[in-house]
């Protein structure tokens, strides 16, 4: 490691050289400090706020491999974004005795953030639970320590003394949060009177609630002046209202509004909020503020655009006007509130001018609104409101990407690097004429798509037509009274039997309708995807009175999407699939959640090298696994690695002679159709395959035939996908054998920072709490397992 650093500081001309062979330069030697002083040159790297600039430009494991080893002040500079830590209160998972409670509250010291989640079904609210009133006690306690101590700072101005109260202070607690997450069943009024005025050096702040609250974001931004995002959303429309005057300052132009906003003020304040006696800005640094399901008093928000000149995205989803009592009986019609807030578009639109704001990123969109007003907004979005050549675009759609919005994007240059859909409920996008497959199938240069209730079906995935050929020979048996019938559904938190062995005698012809010149299925071209938040379905185009066995069905789909994920998007950070009903409803049957098991393909995500971020389903169950099943996620200190891996070898070995034959054979007479024609508009993607990933340049004319070979090359590599081969392959690579010994070789997920299961939210936590909460749902043996993995 030395010698890496030697030699990076050799090869950067903004260091000073030296040349350690010689001892009589030794950068040590006082002799030679006087002359080392004057030949040193300064270049403008010597400055650390262009160096702040250009690492700005590195991620994370560039920062740790490289950077932090050239010299001190470059380390320096690079430490804040290396010590970035969240601490994570999960209520659904957590229990609430107090070593719990005190485990969190110890990693709190130099966190950068905090994620609390409340559970939907907590009784007597947030305010009922000792954890967070152990939480509120504490920030309290730092918060009077911190103010005691700067008043006796100031008083004394002998330096031993001062050493001395150094020396005896403890260190401040919460002194470096800056984010701040509430989630959950969570009076977001409440929290924000207790809370906010005694942490004011937040910079983020996200609040997502479940329960019907009120706001003061005057109070908000007036406890927290160094606010830069600023993020509200509910699960139903209008459940949170922000209420009275956004502005936090007191020199408002109007002075009776002046005197309503401090009365106001003082009552939110809570009573250690000290915010009031210091002098208010002129303007606030906010940089991002995005409404979801809120109402939101018109006026107060416009008036905010004159405080923000640094506003760069500002999204409101699905706004709402407030229905006060002194707004209701001003009402002539009650449509008059829906007028008000129709209208409300062109007063935002002459704000923003008035104020010289240019937004990177816009959303507007309301309550009841039918698509053709959105989409007549969308022109004077594109030239009045937002950057000629904005890269990030937000849309409200039932489902499927709206026709407006295809349109739209595929007229825009290339350059359309982020994706959102917003939508009320989870709702399916059509099988056929899907804008949104259509989209991904023609845009190379994609790299953040979410859309979390946006229900993608998996049949897309399907290139090889396993699950109808599954299907179709399950009913083949059925009607000959070969086959399996009806299998057993999964049930809801019981132990998983997936040894459901198909008849041999089911062989399912090769359809004639399978030519050589039919184009092989279009396969996504966004290869350098870095987010993806979206909702899986499956929904099968075969009608059948005959319901194939749930599990045999669910695991093959889920082979399909899990494999489809880790070849065609290699280059994934974060993760988010919701496919809590993943199983058709075609044949109105029990709908079959996601089940992690080793049969459904869930440890072929471990060829996501780059993954810092995964969420798998939103729906808070218990299911009980085998060790082995997600043991694979952990290394080879922690688990009986050859115990667990001659279990999976057992059970690879049943599945293989479990696949059924003609599934097989349809796949490969589908492969070799693919093999012969590749329509060419499949071809043009300037991105490289599944080995890297990479983006490479167009430079010259063989440009579409690199194109043609990376196109070739990733649908090779699907060939085993939705196969029972494609774990195999994966499983010899995770259990390769270093050397004599007999340690696995386990490099999955070398970046993953969190990790989610099964949970209501998104936090996560790491790979060995995670597993350890899957594997032993119950608290008491959780404690035991744990001392068995550490």
């Amino acid at each position: 490691m030395w010698n890496y650093a030697l030699r990076m500081l050799s090869s950067m001309h903004c260091c000073q050289h030296f040349n350690f062979s010689d001892t009589g330069n030794l950068p040590w030697d006082n002799s030679n400090r006087n002359n080392s002083r004057t030949t040193a040159t300064t270049t403008i790297f010597d400055i650390p706020e262009i160096l702040a600039e250009v690492f700005s430009y590195l991620d994370e494991p560039a920062l740790r491999r490289s950077v932090v080893l050239v010299c001190r002040v470059w380390c320096l500079i690079s430490l804040p974004r290396l010590s970035v830590r969240e601490v994570v209160w999960d209520d659904t998972r957590a229990s609430n005795n107090n070593k719990e409670v005190d485990r969190v509250l110890a990693r709190l010291p130099g966190a950068f953030g905090l994620c609390w989640y409340s559970r939907p079904d907590r009784r007597g609210g947030i305010e009922s639970s000792e954890p967070w009133q152990r939480f509120v006690g504490a920030v309290r306690r730092d918060y009077e320590h911190r103010c005691q101590r700067l008043r006796l700072q100031g008083q004394e101005r002998d330096r031993h003394r001062h050493r001395s109260l150094e020396e005896g202070g403890r260190r401040l607690v919460f002194q470096n949060l800056q984010k701040l997450e509430l989630g959950g069943a969570i009076d977001l009024g409440l929290a924000t009177r207790t809370l906010l005025p005694l942490l004011p050096s937040l910079t983020i702040l996200e609040m997502h609630t479940h329960a019907r609250c009120s706001v003061s974001m005057g109070s908000v931004l007036l406890a927290c002046p160094l606010l830069e995002q600023v993020h509200v959303s509910s699960l139903s429309v209008g459940a949170v209202e922000l209420n009275w005057s956004w502005i936090p300052f007191g020199h408002v132009v109007d002075s009776n509004n002046l005197n309503n906003s401090k009365d106001r003020s003082n009552k939110d304040k809570g009573k250690n909020d000290e915010s009031s006696h210091q002098l208010h800005p002129s303007s606030l640094p906010l940089r991002s503020v995005v409404l979801g399901n809120t109402s939101v008093e018109l006026s107060g928000l416009k008036d905010l655009l004159s405080f923000t000149p640094d506003l760069q995205q500002l999204k409101l989803i699905q706004l709402s006007a407030p229905r006060t009592n002194q707004q209701l009986s001003r009402e002539v019609s009650p449509s008059s509130a829906a007028t008000n807030i129709a209208t409300f578009f062109s007063q935002l639109k002459e704000a923003l001018k008035r104020h010289g704001i240019t937004l990177s990123s816009f959303h507007y969109s309301l309550d009841n609104e039918p698509p053709s007003a959105a989409a007549a907004r969308l022109d004077e979005i594109r030239k009045e409101i937002c950057h000629s050549r904005t890269n990030e675009w937000s849309f409200w759609t039932s489902a499927d990407l709206p026709p407006f919005a295809f349109q739209t994007l595929v007229q825009i240059p290339n350059v359309v690097t982020t994706l959102e859909l917003h939508s009320s409920k989870i709702a399916r996008c059509p099988m056929t004429g899907c804008k949104l497959h259509q989209y991904l199938c023609e845009s190379p240069h994609l790299l953040h798509l979410k859309a979390p209730r946006t229900a993608f079906l998996v049949g897309h995935f399907d290139i090889h037509e396993l699950v109808d050929a599954t299907i179709a020979a399950y009913n083949a048996g059925t009607e000959t009274g070969t086959g399996a019938g009806a299998g057993t559904g999964a049930g809801h938190g019981a132990a998983v039997n997936t040894a459901v062995i198909p008849s041999a005698a089911m062989v399912v012809p090769v359809p004639t309708t399978i030519t050589t010149s039919s184009p092989s299925p279009p396969i996504w071209k966004c290869r350098n995807l870095r987010s993806l938040h979206m909702a899986f379905r499956c929904s099968s185009q075969t009608q059948s009175h005959y319901y194939p066995p749930t599990l045999e069905i669910l695991h093959l789909r889920t082979r399909i999407l899990f494999g489809y994920i880790s070849l065609v998007l290699p280059e994934l950070r974060d993760l988010q699939i919701d496919t809590s009903l993943v199983d058709s409803a075609n044949y109105n049957v029990h709908e079959s959640k996601l089940y992690l098991a080793f049969e459904g393909g869930f440890c072929l995500l471990s060829r996501l090298h780059f993954l810092e971020r995964l969420s798998v389903d939103a729906v808070c169950r218990r299911v009980f696994y085998e060790p082995w099943e997600l043991t694979w996620m952990l290394g080879s200190e922690e688990v009986d690695v050859e115990g667990r891996r001659r279990e999976r070898m057992s059970v690879i070995a049943g599945l293989e002679q479990n696949e059924t034959g003609s599934m097989v054979e349809r796949s490969t007479a589908l492969r070799s159709r693919a093999e012969v024609t590749v329509p060419p508009r499949y071809l043009t993607c300037t991105a490289c395959g599944a080995k890297t990933g990479r983006l490479r340049p167009t430079n010259n004319a063989d440009d579409d035939h690199n194109d043609c070979d990376d196109e070739q090359d990733l649908r090779m590599a699907l060939e085993n996908l939705g196969h029972v081969q494609d774990i195999i392959n994966v499983m010899n690579e995770l259990n390769k054998v270093a050397g004599e010994g007999k340690e696995d070789v386990i490099k999955c997920w070398p970046h993953l920072q969190k990790i989610a299961l099964y949970r209501p939210n998104r936090y996560g936590l790491s790979r060995r709490e995670e597993a350890i909460q899957q594997l032993v749902p119950d608290t008491f043996f959780r404690a035991l397992v744990r001392r068995t993995f550490y």
